[in-house]
């Protein structure tokens, strides 16, 4: 059984995964969430978009297959995926 864990990822304007942090349990708040959002959109070097999706069987997979590709369509795949499934929490 998978924990209850709330993922963020954020992304570059060429869809490549600058940075992620994921929540569990009673951190798992409106408030913490963008909190974090925002310390990345400014942290991260060239982040423009975070998305806050809850975890699933098979998501470490697909973060793994884009994370690890050079390839700019695994990182569109993967941000359209995180888009559809989660919601955007913060944009510059």
């Amino acid at each position: 059984m998978l924990k209850k864990r709330v993922y963020l990822y954020a992304f570059n304007k060429l869809c490549k995964i600058e940075g992620f942090y994921y929540f569990e349990g009673d951190n798992i708040s409106i408030r913490n969430i963008r909190e974090q959002a925002l310390w990345m959109l400014n942290r991260l070097g060239s982040t423009s978009i975070v998305y806050a999706v809850d975890n699933r069987p098979g998501l470490y997979f697909d973060y793994l297959e884009a994370v690890k590709s050079n390839s700019f369509e695994k990182h569109v795949m993967f941000e359209d995926l995180i888009s559809r499934e989660g919601i955007l929490v913060a944009k510059r």
